[in-house]
């Protein structure tokens, strides 16, 4: 996995410096930071006016996408902040929709709130996308569900993609804009809970497969208000249950509305996490503080209260920033992860519209990240769920190859995310404890690049993610020639030039050579050359051109690189079985090796 932050030339800025970033990509997954209208300085643009502050704040995702190998057609999650009544709510559906033309239809969460962090802003956009490694774009299942309330056909009530499952808003709304069992808490509780299941079975999934759940309700930050809707949702998970973040609002824009949720289900088997000593609810609940599925991992929202579910430095905004990042700390920890993991915080923080009052707690968060940090949103809340707590922070984190498997505090000791600045890439198997079925693979791959010309940034980026991706995935074994023994796999293979010809140097996990083929360069040069060609277009255009311009530079690059793969399994044909993935990840190597010589 490669991971990539995200400060686009003449982006807008915070007033004070920190170490987030306005958007981060790990994989897969690309996660923006809440965009919003201010300028270079940090100053609001447009005060007041929620429209204009929409089109760039849209604007801003859209330049941090790009900026991270995506588009808006990408989008997988879209959540709004703003201040605004039903009238605006609807305004901001039909005013979005036209801004992504209906090709993402992803799903949509807002968020109405008295104020947002500095005075006269408006509006606060964050988005999801997915994009595959090597830019294809992501097969997804959109679904419009009866029963829901009406949405523009540019957004969806379900996104399916691959393993990640979300929903947009659930509540008691009606299709054709009413509520049922209008002021009731606990009733609307009982329809959300039944449409949220229906949701997910819609997408094939279960309660069982939420991995995070965000719940917005009418209150005023006490106990009472909070707990006999807890319970309702409750008894709807199966323990151990997702990360949860509670959230009070004084109202919503339909009057008679009383509280709505949105989740992200994952397919796949889930670790779980509740640290010893951990802080605790005041009703017993099947919610865990965090968990992770495959190398995501969700921690809900974390707080600074004790075991007993009391306040801890009530109305303290300092020291119980910093209890709850250390309680985020704890969580990760649980999960074999460390807080340069994070990829994604959002933090609610009892204030109002002043810079003063999140520049109090923003620091401190900041400062908790090695830079660069992650991409992060921050919201103020009138109140949050029990009196004299005064922030709240969940994260989203991606754990790279050496976090795959838990390890141990010792062993965790030292280890730095991303990707290594040298040109191997390895599984990390020390080849003691290798399955039969896995032994048809490359355990460990290297570019013999010591005599070649540093590579640009994009080069550099083309051989992270091949190297990590094949090493993800990938089949490679010797067939047998002649009467020749072939060493079993898995394999460590290092690619270089030389003497004009391209030479795959095979040997198995205990240094003994394997195998050795040297390729004549020729049938690859045209190629190559086409491949760095569209490339450059593609670079180019993901930073001044319009979505559909992209996708169709992309869609040539695609076939270039098919082209490529094709003739590699050729040459290799009798002295190497690959499959096509496998053939396109050393296709991008060869290029890179190609490109320097």
């Amino acid at each position: 996995m490669y991971k990539k932050y995200s400060w686009p030339e003449g982006h807008w800025n915070w007033p004070v410096a920190l170490s987030h970033q306005h958007g981060v990509r790990a994989g897969q997954m690309i996660f923006t930071g809440g965009q919003v209208d201010l300028d270079a300085a940090g100053a609001v643009r447009n005060p007041g006016q929620v429209h204009p502050q929409c089109d760039a704040a849209m604007g801003y995702v859209a330049e941090v996408l790009r900026d991270l190998g995506a588009d808006l057609e990408d989008l997988v999650r879209i959540v709004v902040y703003f201040v605004g009544d039903a009238v605006t709510e609807r305004q901001l559906l039909d005013q979005i929709a036209g801004i992504l033309g209906g090709c993402a239809r992803p799903v949509i969460n807002l968020i109405a709130l008295p104020e947002l962090c500095y005075p006269d802003m408006m509006i606060e956009i964050e988005g999801v996308a997915m994009k595959a490694a090597d830019g294809a774009t992501l097969q997804r299942e959109c679904l419009h569900l009866p029963g829901m309330p009406q949405l523009p056909e540019a957004f969806s009530h379900v996104v399916i993609c691959g393993d990640m499952i979300l929903t947009g808003d659930m509540s008691a709304m009606t299709p054709e804009g009413d509520v049922t069992s209008p002021g009731s808490v606990t009733g609307q509780t009982e329809i959300m809970m039944d449409r949220l299941q229906q949701a997910l079975a819609a997408a094939s999934a279960a309660m069982a497969d939420v991995v995070k759940l965000n719940v917005f309700y009418v209150g005023g930050g006490t106990a009472e208000d909070w707990e006999a809707p807890a319970r309702i949702r409750a008894a709807r998970f199966p323990d151990p249950g997702p990360a949860p973040t509670g959230m009070p609002v004084p109202s919503f824009p339909h009057p008679d509305l009383m509280t709505k949720i949105y989740v992200t289900a994952m397919r796949g088997e889930k670790t779980h996490a509740w640290p010893e000593g951990h802080w605790d609810w005041t009703t017993p609940l099947p919610y865990k503080h965090g968990n992770r599925c495959g190398r995501m991992i969700h921690v809900g929202g974390q707080v600074s209260l004790d075991s007993d579910a009391t306040v801890i430095d009530p109305g303290d905004m300092v020291a119980q920033t910093r209890r709850a990042m250390a309680n985020v700390e704890a969580v990760l920890a649980d999960l074999g992860a460390g807080l340069d993991d994070v990829v994604k915080v959002t933090t609610y923080y009892q204030g109002n519209a002043c810079a003063e009052v999140l520049h109090e707690n923003l620091l401190i968060r900041s400062n908790a990240y090695t830079p660069p940090g992650p991409a992060t949103t921050g919201i103020p809340m009138p109140a949050l769920v029990y009196p004299d707590m005064v922030i709240e922070i969940e994260v989203t984190a991606m754990v790279d190859d050496a976090k795959m498997h838990p390890v141990s505090d010792d062993s965790a000791q030292g280890s730095e995310p991303g990707l290594p600045n040298n040109a191997s890439c390895d599984s990390g198997s020390d080849g003691s404890q290798v399955k039969d079925g896995e032994m048809s693979r490359i355990s460990h791959i290297e570019l013999d690049d010591a005599n070649l010309p540093p590579p640009t940034p994009e080069i550099e980026q083309e051989r992270k993610v091949a190297m990590f991706d094949l090493i993800e995935g990938n089949v490679f074994d010797l067939p047998k020639r002649d009467d020749r023994v072939v060493p079993p796999g898995p394999y460590r293979v290092q690619l270089s030039i030389r003497e004009k010809r391209l030479v795959f140097d095979i040997r198995t996990e205990a240094e003994e050579p394997a195998a050795e083929f040297h390729l004549s360069l020729s049938p690859f040069r045209q190629v190559v050359k086409d491949y760095w060609a569209i490339c450059e277009s593609y670079f180019d255009a993901v930073k001044n051109m319009p979505p559909s311009q992209i996708e169709t530079i992309d869609m040539a690059r695609r076939g270039i690189h098919n082209e490529g793969a094709r003739i590699l399994e050729e040459r290799l044909d009798g002295k190497a079985q690959i499959d096509n993935d496998t053939a396109r990840r050393l296709f991008t190597l060869i290029c890179v090796l190609h490109f320097g010589a």
